[in-house]
C-alpha cells in the first residue's frame, strides 16, 4: 500500500547535542513514554552511554568507574531503566561484551551470561524489568533475564541453530529471529516466544527468503523486515492472532526496514530509494510517510540515518545529519 498525500502531521526536530568535553557521534536508540531518551556517543577514547530529557539535556550515565567503557545502551522502559553492554573488566579481566542494566536509583548492574559464552548484548527491557538479548558464540543464542527467576536460554527453532531476541513486552512475549535449515543453507525466520508455547516461526512475506523481528508492543504486535537477494527489503507486521502483512512503502521509494512499533500500532524504520535514505513513519489506516515530508520549516536541514524507537506520543528518536555532523535527534509532533 502506498501512502496517501501527507496528513495534517507536523514534526519539529531537536538536536540532542554533545556531552561536554567530548566531540563525538551521538546516537539515540531508545525513548520511553515520558520523553526520556537514551543512547551512546562514539568517538576517540571509546563510547559513553547517555540519557537526555528536555529539562536536563544530555548527560552521561553512571559513576567514574565506567569512564573508559565502550558500550551500547539499548532500549529503556518507563521506569527509566536502560540496558546495554560494556567491555569494562569484570573479575579483573576484560572478557567479551558484559551485559548491564542501569537504573536511576541503583546505577549499573552487570547481568549474568549464558554458560560458556564470551558475552552478551541486551536488546530490550519491559516495565517489569525483564530483559532480553543474545549471547555471543557459535551459534548465537537468545536469552531472557528475569529479576526473580534469573537467566533463561530461549533455544532456537531447530537443534543447533542460532537465535536472537530483540524485545519483550509487558506480557513477557519475546520477538526476535532464529535460523532454520533450508536446502542445506541456514535462513533467518522472525519468531515469537512465550513461556507457555516456546518459540514460534512467524514465516515470510511471499517471495522472500529471510525474515527478522525488530520489536513488539504491549498489544502483542510484532514488526520487522523480510529480505531476498535481488529484491528490496520489505517491512512487515504480525498482529496478535494474525499472519504476516506487508506495511507497503513510501511513494517513490523501493525498500524499507521496520525498527520499532508503539502501542498505537505506529511504526518507524528506514526507507531507501535510488541514492536516498531516510526514515519512515507508518500509521495504521493511512500508510507510510517519509519523515522529511512531515517537518516544519525550521527542521528541514536534517537528513535521517535511522529511527530505532517511537513512543506512545509518536515522538521518534535516532541519528541524523545536521550541518555536516552526525547527531542524535528527537522528532516530536507539533500539530
Amino acid at each position: 500500500m502506498l501512502a496517501a498525500p501527507a496528513p495534517a502531521l507536523l514534526y519539529r526536530v531537536t538536536d540532542l547535542g554533545e556531552l561536554p568535553f567530548y566531540s563525538q557521534t551521538v546516537q539515540a536508540v531508545g525513548i520511553n513514554d515520558f520523553g526520556t531518551v537514551c543512547g551512546q556517543t562514539l568517538g576517540g577514547g571509546g563510547g559513553f552511554n547517555f540519557v537526555w530529557d528536555r529539562q536536563n539535556g544530555i548527560r552521561r550515565l553512571g559513576p567514574a568507574l565506567f569512564f573508559a567503557m565502550t558500550g551500547d545502551s539499548g532500549r529503556m522502559n518507563n521506569l527509566g531503566q536502560i540496558v546495554g553492554w560494556t567491555r569494562w573488566p569484570v573479575d579483573g579481566r576484560v572478557t567479551g561484551h558484559q551485559p548491564f542494566v542501569w537504573s536511576p536509583t541503583g546505577g549499573y548492574r552487570i547481568l549474568p551470561r549464558l554458560p560458556g559464552r564470551l558475552g552478551g548484548e541486551p536488546t530490550g527491557i519491559n516495565d517489569l524489568g525483564q530483559i532480553v538479548g543474545y549471547s555471543i558464540g557459535d551459534p548465537v543464542k537468545a536469552w531472557l533475564w528475569d529479576p526473580s527467576t534469573g537467566l533463561t536460554d530461549l533455544g532456537a527453532l531447530e537443534q543447533g541453530a542460532g537465535s536472537s531476541a530483540s524485545d519483550i513486552n509487558v506480557a513477557g512475549t519475546v520477538a526476535g529471529h532464529s535460523n532454520v535449515l533450508v536446502r542445506n543453507t541456514y535462513r533467518g525466520r522472525a519468531i515469537r516466544w512465550t513461556r507457555a508455547g516456546g518459540m514460534e516461526n512467524l514465516g515470510l512475506l511471499s517471495g522472500y527468503d529471510d525474515s527478522a523481528a525488530s520489536d513488539i508492543n504491549d498489544e502483542g504486535a510484532i514488526v520487522g523486515y523480510c529480505l531476498k537477494l535481488g529484491l528490496p527489503d520489505r517491512s512487515f507486521v504480525v498482529r496478535l492472532g494474525g499472519t504476516m502483512e506487508s506495511l507497503g512503502q513510501v511513494a517513490g521509494q523501493s525498500a524499507n526496514d521496520a525498527e520499532a512499533i508503539n502501542d498505537r500500532g505506529e511504526v518507524v524504520g528506514m526507507t531507501f530509494g535510488f541514492h536516498y535514505q531516510s526514515v519512515f513513519l507508518y500509521r495504521p489506516g493511512e500508510g507510510m510517510y517519509d519523515l522529511k515530508d512531515l517537518l516544519e520549516s525550521g527542521s528541514r536541514g536534517w537528513s535521517f540515518i535511522n529511527a530505532p524507537d517511537i513512543n506512545s506520543s509518536e515522538a521518534i528518536v535516532g541519528m541524523g545529519m545536521i550541518d555536516g555532523h552526525q547527531h542524535g535527534y528527537i522528532a516530536e509532533r507539533i500539530d
